[in-house]
């Protein structure tokens, strides 16, 4: 909770202005820190614009019949700015407050500047909501409750999304930076490839000649081993079957002999 203390020996413009007028939305005035609440911050914290309150000042009636604020001072010492912010660190969740103290010359006051809360709605440890109305604290009723904690998830979702959103487009960005890099590398293997297509191509148009005679040459030497191949195959049956006819005349023999012998 951030907790700012300025001095002033005299009232500041603000200070002037405010007291000037009668208690409104924007501002709130007590005679003493013992009128200070909670729920009077908590109904700042919870308005659209937050606001100030006076300590030290009371509320008169001015010569035209208005309203206004008159200061007749207060305690300033550091237990009662202590006091003040306790006060802040009672509300759920905490409430940021600014505190300066003014008029050290004459009547010294306390002003607490409590700007319109980021984590909306605030309550009091009791459970009580409160938003400033026009010079006084009005409760919150459920629907003006809930639409003050729909915007609120609502501006937490929509920081959320844009943080995601820029994670993803960083994301992308570098997929993007990565493919070019493997793009560039695959065109240039691919023209690489190109070159030693052409330049293979060049070599083998030079050497069809060649080519085609050697292979003129390799059929004609296939067809001459054929022709061998066929030759053998023939000479082997010759082979085969005059073996087999010298074996049959040989049988015939040895018949022959055995039948002499008896």
């Amino acid at each position: 909770m951030d907790k700012k203390q300025l001095e002033y020996k005299g009232i500041s413009k603000k200070t002037q202005k405010l007291i000037n007028q009668q208690e409104n939305t924007n501002v709130d005035f007590k005679r003493s820190l013992n009128g200070l609440d909670a729920s009077d911050l908590i109904a700042f914290a919870n308005s659209d614009t937050g606001g100030t309150i006076l300590i030290g000042v009371d509320e008169i009636e001015s010569e035209n019949g208005k309203q206004k604020g008159i200061i007749v001072g207060c305690p300033i010492d550091d237990g009662e700015r202590l006091r003040i912010i306790n006060k802040a660190e009672e509300c759920v969740p905490p409430v940021d407050v600014d505190i300066f103290i003014e008029n050290l010359n004459d009547k010294p006051i306390f002003r607490i500047e409590i700007p319109s809360g980021i984590n909306k709605p605030y309550c009091t440890k009791k459970g009580t909501y409160m938003v400033r109305g026009d010079g006084r604290n009005v409760a919150l009723f459920p629907d003006r409750l809930l639409m003050l904690f729909l915007m609120t998830e609502g501006d937490k979702f929509l920081k959320r999304f844009q943080e995601s959103t820029q994670g993803i487009e960083n994301h992308l960005d570098q997929i993007k930076n990565r493919l070019n890099v493997e793009f560039e590398q695959i065109y240039n293997t691919v023209k690489y490839m190109d070159e030693i297509v052409e330049e293979s191509l060049g070599h083998i148009s030079g050497s069809a000649a060649s080519a085609k005679s050697l292979s003129d040459e390799a059929a004609s030497q296939s067809t001459q081993a054929l022709g061998h191949i066929l030759d053998s195959s023939k000479r082997i049956n010759n082979i085969e079957s005059l073996l087999a006819t010298i074996n049959m005349r040989l049988d015939s023999l040895m018949t022959n002999r055995d039948d002499q012998k008896n």
